[in-house]
């Protein structure tokens, strides 16, 4: 089972994790951290990092952050220099749950490979979508 660490802004990644909760089950092997309004991006980098450290002694880990060049985004990538995973940016509920659902199959790697062929999947235009369906 690949590790998950997730770092967002505010509670997302938290209600990312309650939610799948509630159609997935209890889902275990995640560490969730969310930068609070005020909070110091070093203290931030420092657990996370502490976290990133134990994840990678227990198997392979993909980390998750909420938007490209943000704070936890740029945590992450600071990271990538002294610990082996992958990252992968611009998580929504439906592939997250797309990640939970196949993680005990696939490799990070083939995650974030996974993430990038469905991502643009989960993101329609409803008006578009129901013309189509017509």
């Amino acid at each position: 089972m690949v590790e998950l660490v997730i770092i967002t802004h505010g509670s997302l990644g938290f209600s990312l994790k309650e939610t799948s909760e509630m159609l997935l089950g209890e889902q275990e092997h995640i560490t969730v951290f969310g930068l609070q309004l005020g909070e110091s991006i070093d203290e931030l980098r420092e657990k996370v990092s502490e976290a990133v450290e134990k994840a990678c002694q227990a198997g392979e880990v993909l980390v998750i952050t909420d938007m490209i060049s943000g704070s936890p985004f740029n945590i992450a990538c600071s990271l990538l220099e002294r610990f082996s995973f992958e990252h992968l940016t611009g998580i929504n509920f439906p592939l997250f749950l797309e990640i939970l659902s196949n993680r005990d199959e696939l490799s990070a790697r083939e995650l974030v490979e996974m993430s990038l062929n469905v991502g643009s999947e989960t993101i329609k235009d409803a008006k578009k979508y129901f013309e189509e369906v017509e």
